[in-house]
């Protein structure tokens, strides 16, 4: 009868200390797993904070480009106006001089004709001038 109660002590202890371990084993990883999810939560929150911090700074620096694209295309656009109207005045005086009648696109004929009557003015000033100089 004593070997059976020895067995059965044994097999008692034996669950019994299956059934703690069991317990000791959950609470540890309980323990752990908390641990882990706080070190999780700071990671992310310090993501988070970096991740604002780096769109605020995308953000700016895209406002500062695209300004700076703004200020250059319109100042490509004013420079692209004035050829456009050195161009046109050029032919223009140039047709003028030559008394040739050539049609070219893109021109205003009233920007042509008030071309047209600067330089008669200018022709007349320089004559003037000459005449005068010439005194």
């Amino acid at each position: 009868m004593q070997e059976f109660e020895l067995s059965e002590i044994i097999a008692v202890l034996t669950g019994l200390s299956g059934f703690l371990g069991a317990i000791w084993i959950n609470r540890i990883r309980l323990k752990d797993k908390a641990k882990y999810d706080h070190e999780l939560e700071d990671v992310k929150s310090k993501l988070a904070r970096q991740s604002a911090e780096h769109l605020s700074l995308l953000n700016r620096i895209s406002i500062v480009h695209k300004s700076q694209f703004e200020k250059e295309f319109s100042s490509i656009q004013e420079i692209w106006e004035l050829y456009d109207l050195a161009y046109v005045a050029t032919r223009s005086v140039l047709i003028y001089e030559s008394e040739e009648a050539i049609e070219f696109p893109h021109q205003s004929t009233e920007l042509e004709n008030n071309i047209k009557n600067c330089a008669s003015a200018v022709n007349t000033l320089s004559e003037n001038l000459g005449v005068v100089l010439h005194l």
